[in-house]
């Protein structure tokens, strides 16, 4: 009798401290990714942004792609050139040469007065094996052929990549386009109010290709977050540039969180 009651309050021991080594999915960490590298110190979009990016322990990079006259896939996050470069009118008006003798960096600070455009070839040939990339398609329709040309970058590239690439856009036709080349390759779908973008229907259809849905982080919520998952999509969050919002969402299932400022999460 004896042997059996030490038996059964082993066994219940066991199985309570068993249920405590094990670690709930609402505390798994977040990668952190630098908008547009860490924007919120350097020129947007610069190699000196995503150098901070990475200085400040972002695992992942986020970047803005746009097309040449010529065909070259340019990062830069606008269709027009004035507010990031010295420049002026539309990067689809632009060769390659004339788009990557541009200042764009000075518009922020002096200092960064030799920054310039960047192909996207010369941003994943530096920093591939050292940071993911989240990869977003700007305004598609008015560049026929981009979703083809960056499959090819990339397929060119990816055997080369010890992390992850995702490919962003709110152009969810592109977004089907460029699955369709590249299906390899993970889709998020950005999203900038609700609904439709939490109907039944709308998570069904993007389920079909996207893995992630990616909502403004004002959208974002407990309730939002269950319903996502529901449909096993993963969830990336943008943007969140203040210690305030960062403890708001600290606790929920959030895959991936964009921000100007990794810096911010080096304590949270």
């Amino acid at each position: 009798m004896a042997g059996n009651l030490v038996s059964y309050f082993k066994n219940i021991y066991s199985r309570i401290f068993s249920r405590r080594r094990i670690v709930p999915a609402e505390v798994i960490k977040p990668r952190i990714a630098a908008h547009r590298g860490a924007s919120g110190h350097r020129p947007e979009n610069t190699m000196a942004a995503f150098d901070k990016g990475i200085d400040l322990g972002a695992e992942m990079i986020e970047l803005d792609i746009q097309m040449s006259k010529d065909g070259k896939l340019a990062v830069i996050h606008d269709t027009t050139l004035e507010r990031t470069s010295n420049g002026r009118g539309r990067v689809k008006d632009h060769t390659w040469e004339q788009l990557s003798s541009l200042d764009a960096g000075s518009w922020m600070a002096g200092q960064y007065k030799k920054e310039r455009i960047q192909s996207l070839e010369a941003v994943l040939d530096k920093y591939l094996g050292k940071a993911g990339f989240l990869i977003e398609l700007k305004k598609p329709s008015l560049y026929p052929g981009i979703e083809k040309k960056l499959a090819e970058v990339i397929q060119s590239r990816v055997s080369k990549a010890e992390t992850s690439i995702t490919v962003l856009s709110f152009d969810t036709k592109s977004l089907k386009t460029f699955h369709e080349l590249c299906p390899e390759i993970p889709i998020g779908v950005l999203i900038r109010r609700f609904p439709p973008g939490l109907r039944h229907r709308n998570l069904i259809n993007l389920s079909k290709y996207a893995s992630y849905i990616c909502p403004k982080v004002t959208l974002i919520n407990a309730s939002a977050v269950r319903k996502i998952k529901a449909y096993n999509l993963g969830i990336m969050i943008w943007p969140v540039n203040d210690r305030r919002t960062a403890e708001k969402v600290k606790g929920l299932p959030i895959d991936i969180i964009i921000t100007d400022y990794p810096d911010l999460f080096l304590n949270i």
